[in-house]
């Protein structure tokens, strides 16, 4: 029995699963991801110039990806709303609570320390 749910917003609707989810924690810390991937062979074969080409590119990428996800995401928990899911919207006090609380299950040693320190930089880079 799910009583509870922590995930993406767009999860739950892209598969069905609002018949069961009855309360969604926009916590804010799973999001979805959207990846450009390039060879590093490749990448560092290009000249300075073509590199800042590429450079570029991705960062106008990732800029109209936010700004798409962060409408995106107001749309995806209306749609949960809409399917009758409680979505609890939580404060930035909340969820640094949430952050702080979660701590001890990154360094619990599930994951090696230089993952876990890589992925804390990725998040902290993404608030």
């Amino acid at each position: 029995m799910i009583d509870g749910y922590l995930n993406s917003p767009f999860v739950p609707v892209m598969f069905g699963q609002t018949d069961f989810v009855k309360n969604f924690s926009d916590a804010g810390v799973i999001i979805p991801i959207r990846a450009i991937i390039a060879s590093k062979q490749w990448y560092d074969g290009l000249s300075d110039a073509e590199r800042a080409t590429v450079n570029d590119a991705v960062a106008k990428a990732n800029a109209a990806t936010q700004a798409w996800l962060d409408k995106a995401s107001v749309v995806a928990l209306t749609t949960l709303e809409d399917a009758g899911v409680t979505v609890q919207r939580l404060s930035e006090e909340e969820k640094e609570a949430f952050r702080e609380l979660s701590q001890p299950v990154y360094r619990s040693g599930l994951l090696p320390e230089a993952d876990v320190e890589t992925w804390l930089a990725v998040a902290n880079k993404t608030r």
